[in-house]
């Protein structure tokens, strides 16, 4: 496998590009020469992942993406659709929105999270001075002390809270025109900017999550193996009601497999798995602990698999229990797997909340789907939506892309220092 077309004799994963680089912060530094292996790389979160540490730790060696084959396109194709992440519509500036509509009527933001604080303290600490030096000049991030956003530019005078709810809006309005046929967002340029030569540093690996050591060939598994240092495991389906034969093989199955590719790494630094802080929404409080799961038996597991779909719809009320719905079911399943057969890892599970369009980072608002609380309120914004239930003493927990990235990039530091 090569790092376009797929499988055509000897595998080229193992080979290098090096620029010169000055030192960097502490986790710029972590990061340096580093072989980076990231699942759900195409995803919104993996496209954020990717851009972020090509942009803010330029001295990331290679990243790694697993990609589902396609019929009719290969990996070299789907590595440019992927890339091709640009738009000639501008984002929309929040403030244009807001005279219109006001999302606060509709969500009430929370971003008091333990997540979002840890997130915007991780920015902080990616950009920090070193040795004299500033790597990104970015500054612009939210005062906490203040709750006011000290990007003067982006959000004018607008309190953190609001600039969070206009982005919100603007999001779904972006995804909107991105859907047109002139084109999407260019999440890329700034860093084709500083970079032009930036993909080369991608490869496609061809597998599937489900399968055993995740659909890779054995050549391709063997050289992954002594290659990379870092894992970030973002591959999920996030559909709600999906039905739990196919849930679990991605959610689950993927995991153990996450985990038996880490632990035959020569050279692992860490694994980030990302979960949600819906693993465990039948209880009031979530404290960054591990707690007892809806099932643990293997066979059980394994049952769920492949039982008929016709007895599946008669026995996943009672199986599901206190879990709303699959995809915390599997969540939870899958946490409880890295608790008793990782616990020898460098591992850390990161659980954002209902994730939303960027903050700051690559463009102010961007998003590319409907999922969460995006589709609530492009509803909202377009007048589709005129009136919904809603407990009005409740929070929404909302959290933008970019401030999880953030967080995701300073946990595998973290993690991997300890």
């Amino acid at each position: 496998m090569d790092s376009g077309t797929g499988h055509s004799g000897e595998s080229k994963l193992g080979e290098t590009g090096h620029g010169n680089f000055i030192k960097g912060t502490e986790i710029q530094e972590f990061y340096r020469d580093c072989n980076v292996f990231i699942t759900g790389g195409t995803g919104f979160l993996g496209k954020l992942l990717i851009e972020k540490l090509l942009r803010s730790c330029p001295a990331t060696k290679k990243i790694f993406i697993l990609i589902r084959p396609k019929r009719g396109k290969s990996a070299e194709e789907r590595k440019e659709k992927l890339f091709k992440c640009v738009e000639e519509t501008p984002p929309v500036h929040p403030t244009e929105i807001r005279t219109s509509i006001s999302p606060s009527s509709a969500v009430e933001l929370n971003t008091t999270s333990a997540l979002a604080n840890y997130a915007i303290e991780a920015e902080q600490r990616i950009n920090k001075v070193s040795d004299g030096i500033i790597i990104n000049s970015e500054k612009d991030y939210l005062d906490d002390s203040s709750n006011k956003a000290t990007s003067g530019d982006n959000v004018d005078n607008m309190s953190g809270m609001e600039a969070l709810e206009d982005i919100i809006l603007a999001n779904a309005l972006v995804v909107l025109s991105s859907t047109a046929e002139d084109g999407e967002i260019k999440i890329f340029d700034s860093l084709k900017a500083a970079n032009p030569s930036f993909h080369e540093k991608i490869v496609m690996v061809s597998g599937d999550i489900s399968l055993p050591k995740l659909g890779f060939s054995s050549l391709d598994y063997e050289i992954l193996t002594q290659q990379v240092n870092i894992i970030f495991h973002l591959a999920a389906t996030v559909k709600f009601d999906e039905k739990v034969n196919i849930a679990a093989p991605i959610n689950i199955t993927g995991t153990k497999e996450i985990i038996n590719l880490g632990r035959e790494c020569v050279n692992l630094k860490s694994i980030v798995y990302a979960s949600t802080a819906y693993s465990n929404c039948h209880l009031k409080d979530i404290k960054e602990c591990f707690y007892t799961p809806p099932l643990e038996e293997d066979e059980t597991i394994n049952y769920l698999t492949t039982v008929d779909e016709v007895i599946m719809e008669l026995i996943m009320p009672k199986v599901l229990g206190a879990w709303p719905n699959t995809y915390t079911f599997t969540k939870a399943i899958a946490e409880n797997i890295l608790r008793k057969t990782a616990s020898d890892l460098p591992i850390s599970i990161v659980r954002p909340s209902q994730i939303t369009g960027t903050l700051k980072e690559p463009l102010v608002g961007w998003i590319d789907n409907f999922y969460g609380p995006n589709g609530l309120v492009a509803g909202v914004g377009l007048g589709l939506i005129k009136t919904f239930f809603n407990k009005g003493e409740l929070k929404s927990e909302i959290i933008p892309g970019d401030l999880v990235i953030n967080g995701i990039i300073v946990a595998a530091y973290d993690v991997g220092v300890r």
